[in-house]
């Protein structure tokens, strides 16, 4: 008697072998990573977050206005020199973040709340929207992050207010075309919205982000014919007063190193990168400034970039091993209020004072 033969086995039927589970393991990695890569979600992430930081600033502002149409709100809207933050903390000095906001300047204070998303003058906005007539009552929105650097500020002074966030975004803070920079505020790194964008420390401002590359050494010189200062801290000769509140400096046109010009002698040489600067013209159009680097090794002062005419912020590149810097006007007046220029070192600091 025949037998029958053995049936066929189906391969299908037998499964993946170990190799065939690996490579298609490694397919999948591959694929993800490659998806990962294209798509960034961690930039899809902290631009939606910086959208609505943006959002959160602007509806504020507008709710601010409302409020202050209201006259048993609008002569409350804030202490003077006191910027409030929406950070949450017990401490109503905002203790607890001591190590990780900046260091204020003299007559200023931090103010924090328990409950930062009260709408009645308790949470981190003083103002009172539960009885506005007008503004719009709900639980205040915070920063998405709500920690160090990611905060909002707020500060009033009379009737005048200003608020601020710090973008997470690369691509939405520190470049000319930025929302930071689109804002017509005082420091580029930060979003800021109000009716007056310089009533905030610029100390506070910068402190909140050290930005990498920025260059704080050596001496600056500013002269103009109202303002001297020599070998002091950059930050008084490049930004506000703050003693005074006002922008430094005017610079109208004149002899350079006998009448008008900043210059900022870095005491070494650096690989210079970058320059941001931050001017408005005040006496009409065609006014401009030039920026000049200076090399120990020709002895010569070189014009790097175009001369700047534009308002807001403005930035070039540079490529080059310069001691020092300066700027100055060529045409009209215009008032500086910020200016940064990035590099490295090239070569070790000069050794400090010996004993005595």
């Amino acid at each position: 008697m025949n037998k029958s033969p053995a049936p066929l086995k189906n391969s299908f039927l037998t499964g993946f072998t170990l190799l065939e589970l690996m490579v298609v393991i490694s397919i999948i990695l591959i694929l993800t990573a490659i998806i990962f890569f294209v798509l960034k979600p961690n930039e899809i992430l902290s631009k939606t977050r910086d959208h609505q930081r943006i959002i959160n600033l602007t509806s504020y502002e507008t709710n601010i206005r409302l409020a202050l149409l209201e006259p048993e709100l609008s002569d409350n809207i804030g202490i003077p020199n006191v910027i409030y933050l929406s950070l949450k903390d017990s401490s109503a000095n905002c203790d607890s973040f001591s190590s990780n906001i900046p260091v204020l300047p003299s007559g200023w204070s931090y103010k924090c709340s328990i409950n930062p998303t009260k709408d009645d003058g308790t949470g981190w906005l003083p103002l009172k929207f539960s009885s506005s007539s007008f503004a719009k009552s709900n639980d205040l929105k915070l920063d998405p992050l709500n920690k160090p650097p990611y905060y909002y500020s707020y500060v009033a002074n009379g009737k005048k207010f200003e608020l601020t966030a710090y973008l997470e975004n690369a691509e939405n803070r520190a470049t000319s075309s930025s929302p930071s920079a689109d804002d017509e505020g005082t420091t580029l790194e930060l979003y800021e919205t109000g009716s007056d964008k310089i009533i905030t420390p610029i100390g506070f401002e910068e402190g909140r982000v050290e930005e990498k590359g920025v260059i704080t050494t050596g001496i600056w010189t500013v002269r103009d014919n109202n303002y001297l200062i020599t070998n002091t801290n950059p930050k008084l000769a490049h930004d506000r007063d703050e003693s005074t509140g006002i922008n430094l400096p005017y610079i109208p046109p004149g002899e350079i190193l006998t009448d008008y010009y900043i210059e900022q002698d870095f005491e070494m040489a650096f690989d210079l990168s970058k320059f941001k600067i931050y001017s408005m013209e005040t006496s009409g159009p065609n006014s401009a400034l030039r920026v000049e680097m200076y090399s120990s090794s020709t002895g010569l002062w070189a014009v790097m970039i175009p001369d700047i005419d534009q308002n807001g912020w403005v930035e070039f590149n540079i490529g080059g091993i310069f001691n020092k810097w300066r700027i100055y006007p060529v045409s009209g007046i215009r008032k500086v209020n910020e200016m940064k220029i990035y590099g490295t070192p090239t070569e070790e600091p000069p050794p400090g004072p010996g004993p005595l």
